[in-house]
């Protein structure tokens, strides 16, 4: 489900970006504020899903989401204006928002300790390897078929028969109303959540930013369609090799923060050399380094285990922090690329410099909560 609803479905739609540009005569700045509003759907539902999963079971829950998504999707194929193709990206940001809420639980509730990066390493990983094959796809099933309306047939049919697995699987509430009692006050754990919510949604927002104008923006430097998603498809295959790495690594020794600051640091150093890189012909630079911003960015997948070691942030609050930090992330990825949208046409470096930043703040923050961590503790 989190490969090809979420990941196919999202990742389909960049490479398509110019085409539908030029067949709609829809601006390119007004296409990427439309998908900004995949984030802005998600970021309106992630906090009450979180909420209810600590007393009800997720199976229907899963099924609706899953339906709005590929409804979204359907719609999305099928919207004759840009009015109805936005509100078509928000609807699939709804549906895909409260699913990826679910699912992270499932994968936090079931994989603890020693396993958890390994876990969320694999459960990233899954979605990249989505998201890269919508990528390398995305203009030969447009070719093949009718057009860009078909790909995004394709994607929500495909959808469906993920979702099936849905119908026969289930998680029970994480909390009882005993534990609830028992649970930290609320302004403790929202202290504590809080600086993670900013992390993920600095995340969030540099990594939509880049993957929504990168393969627009390469053919606008002059690189073909191929070499221009193929070093995204690159990319995203690195970001698994990357979450393996960094989580195996770090379930051994420890140090995730640090592990995080480094990862973050890396994509920020990334980011910069391919915009020294892209424009000037440097191709083979310019394609290392893409790939390697999907491995450094690999060290995503130590989010959640860091998230959930906290005393106030994990136990009988883990779906509420997943709910709350899933909302951040996605409010993150709304933001960044929806007021960077206008410098996607006069000043694209500005707008990738603004993401790459994005990543280093994550990191440092990362680091500066976790010192905050300790001093309580030391305090306490």
């Amino acid at each position: 489900m989190h490969a090809i609803v979420i990941g196919g479905g999202y990742m389909s739609l960049p490479p398509l970006f110019g085409q539908i540009s030029v067949e709609q005569n829809w601006a390119m700045g007004d296409l990427q504020r439309a998908w900004s509003y995949v984030p802005l759907g998600s970021a309106l539902v992630a906090v009450l899903t979180g909420v209810w999963l600590r007393k009800n079971g997720d199976r229907y829950l899963l099924l609706v989401a899953g339906t709005v998504s590929v409804v979204g999707l359907f719609l999305r194929a099928t919207s004759p204006s840009l009015l109805q193709f936005s509100f078509a990206l928000l609807l699939f940001g709804i549906g895909t928002g409260s699913m990826l809420v679910i699912l992270t639980n499932r994968v936090s509730r079931n994989f603890e300790d020693r396993h958890a990066g390994l876990a969320q390493a694999l459960f990233f990983g899954s979605y990249t390897t989505g998201a890269a094959v919508g990528l390398v796809s995305a203009e030969f099933l447009s070719h093949l078929l009718s057009g860009w309306r078909d790909v995004f047939l394709f994607w929500s049919a495909l959808s469906v028969l993920a979702l099936l697995p849905a119908l026969l699987t289930s998680c029970e509430p994480t909390i009882s109303d005993e534990a609830e009692t028992s649970a930290r006050s609320f302004s403790d754990w929202l202290r504590q959540v809080f600086p993670y919510a900013i992390v993920y949604g600095c995340y969030v927002g540099g990594y939509l930013g880049v993957v929504g104008l990168l393969p627009h923006q390469l053919r606008q430097w002059g690189w073909t369609a191929i070499a221009a998603d193929g070093a995204l498809a690159g990319s995203t295959f690195a970001f698994v090799a990357g979450a393996a790495f960094w989580a195996t690594l770090t379930d051994k020794i420890g140090y995730r923060r640090i592990a995080f600051a480094a990862g973050m640091a890396g994509c920020t150093i990334l980011v910069m050399i391919t915009l020294s890189s892209a424009p000037s012909g440097l191709g083979f630079v310019a394609s290392s380094s893409i790939i390697m911003i999907g491995f450094f960015g690999g060290v995503m997948a130590l989010f959640f285990p860091i998230l959930l070691d906290g005393i106030e942030t994990g136990g009988v609050n883990a779906s509420k922090s997943i709910g709350t930090t899933t909302a951040a992330s996605y409010l993150g990825g709304f933001l960044l690329p929806f007021f960077a949208a206008p410098y996607s046409e006069t000043n694209p470096k500005t707008s990738m410099a603004i993401f790459g930043l994005s990543f280093g703040a994550a990191g440092l923050i990362m680091v500066a909560s976790g010192i905050r961590s300790r001093r309580a503790s030391t305090i306490i």
